[in-house]
């Protein structure tokens, strides 16, 4: 990728983030600005399983969470389209944008005003970046009602809207987070979102090749462990953090290549605290327990990440309790946590595969899919914990009257400091503004003040 050079008038401290998907994954590009020049960049690739923005939005939160030094401030971007479908008119202009600011890399001492065209603070509301058209600057009237559409649309199947985002990680993160519509910053964010569509490319060449290692690898698998075939095999893996957020996750590969519509993701529902053996029992019968009801396609070989313990407790459930008599095998890692050797039965007889044949390639590959998946499904679950806003622990409001309420007042302080007769345009009687009030202050409530309260809608 070409060098890239941004310089700002002022000397904020920003992160500016990015993000692309197409055919099931996603690039997220950091751009860190220092002192008001780009000091840095940062890229992840990895697949997403769930709405796009929601999954962007769950890996910007666990950023944060792993890494504590803030910038003063965060630009994220709108909704990014799939694939590499014909731009509109906004996300286009963006990318022009982005085409001057690389052409920048041999001024030196070129500097980009960031002035009247960026979005201010005043302009800024609860985190959302009041569009062009509500300010009276520039911008078309279609570009905003296309972002309008796209939020509504977005908030009614649930997803997460950039405005909401914004809102939600600003409440967090005590720190401006902004949605630009135009100017240096809006420039920014389309330049990371530039830069991820060029790594998510460059990832599926590489995909490409190692498919075609692959594709015959399921055969010689098989024959090495004396399996008359091994067209589909099902892998398994387990992710917490100190048994938080316990999730499980299981990947498909039918002859060699993953089948990613057939992926399923747990929640961990019986085991306490970090239980490896357990949460495999539990993942283990939930699945084949639901195939045979179902009458859905048994795999041929069962994978689950660990040694004899892990395959033991498959084997138990399958055999034991379901009936089931399915090959387990176990795949070992080694001290720097790579795929180190194959282990199959009860016993955990080791399987000799060289560590260059395609043949032990293909379990690397099963094994680092089957672990993305449970990492990022167990990153998008702590994300939704992190940034669970004080408002959504009250009985009585969910997501939709959290964002009108941070939407009528503007941000949690100026809740707090609301009375009872200030919520009740949003429909919010006396009984549940108190119950607000109250666990925004972290007070009980006053039975007295809420003993006559309105039936709440």
């Amino acid at each position: 990728m070409e060098k890239q050079k941004i310089n700002t008038a002022d000397t904020k401290d920003r992160d500016v983030f990015g993000y692309a998907v197409d055919k099931g994954w996603m690039c997220v590009q950091i751009l860190y600005m220092r002192q008001g020049k780009m000091i840095q960049r940062h890229s992840s690739v990895f697949p997403f399983y769930g709405e796009a923005y929601s999954d962007f939005m769950s890996y910007v939160t666990q950023y944060y969470s792993e890494n504590p030094a803030l910038p003063q401030e965060i630009l994220l971007p709108e909704l990014v389209s799939e694939g590499t479908e014909k731009p509109s008119a906004a996300s286009a202009g963006a990318a022009v944008a982005a085409s001057r600011l690389a052409a920048a890399v041999d001024e030196e001492d070129e500097e980009l005003a960031d002035g009247a065209e960026a979005v201010t603070a005043a302009e800024y509301e609860g985190g959302r970046a009041v569009s062009a058209s509500e300010t009276g600057e520039a911008g078309t009237a279609e570009e905003a009602a296309a972002r309008e559409a796209a939020a509504a649309e977005a908030t009614a199947v649930g997803m997460v809207d950039p405005a909401g985002g914004a809102a939600a990680l600003q409440e967090w993160l005590g720190l401006k987070v902004l949605v630009p519509q135009r100017g240096l910053k809006k420039q920014m964010v389309g330049m990371a979102c530039q830069n991820s569509r060029v790594a998510l490319d460059e990832k599926f060449r590489l995909i490409e090749r190692d498919e075609e290692r692959t594709s015959g690898a399921a055969f010689s698998l098989g024959q090495s462990l004396g399996l008359e075939s091994l067209n589909r095999i099902e892998a398994f893996d387990n992710s917490n953090i100190q048994g938080a957020n316990p999730v499980s996750a299981m990947v498909v590969f039918i002859d060699g290549k993953p089948a990613r519509k057939e992926y399923r993701k747990y929640k961990v529902r019986t085991v306490q605290g970090p239980d490896d053996y357990e949460t495999m029992r539990e993942v283990i019968r939930r699945r084949y327990e639901r195939v045979l009801k179902e009458d859905l396609p048994q795999p041929d070989l069962i994978v689950v990440d660990g040694g004899k313990g892990q395959i033991s407790s498959a084997i138990d459930i399958l055999q034991n309790e379901l009936g089931l008599y399915i090959p387990v095998c176990g795949l070992v890692k080694d001290d720097k946590h790579k795929t180190a050797q194959l282990l199959i039965g009860d016993s955990a007889e080791p399987v000799p595969l060289a560590r260059d044949s395609q043949e032990f390639y293909l379990l690397q590959r099963i094994q680092d899919e089957v672990h993305r998946f449970a990492i990022t499904f167990h990153r998008e679950q702590r994300g939704k914990s992190m940034v669970t806003s004080k408002l959504d622990s009250i009985p009585g409001i969910g997501e939709k009257r959290r964002k009108a309420l941070l939407k009528h007042f503007g941000s949690l302080k100026k809740i707090k400091e609301a009375s009872v007769e200030d919520f009740r345009v949003l429909s919010i009687g006396e009984k549940l503004a108190g119950q607000i009030l109250a666990a925004l202050n972290d007070e009980e409530p006053a039975v007295e003040a809420v003993s006559h309260s309105e039936d709440e809608a």
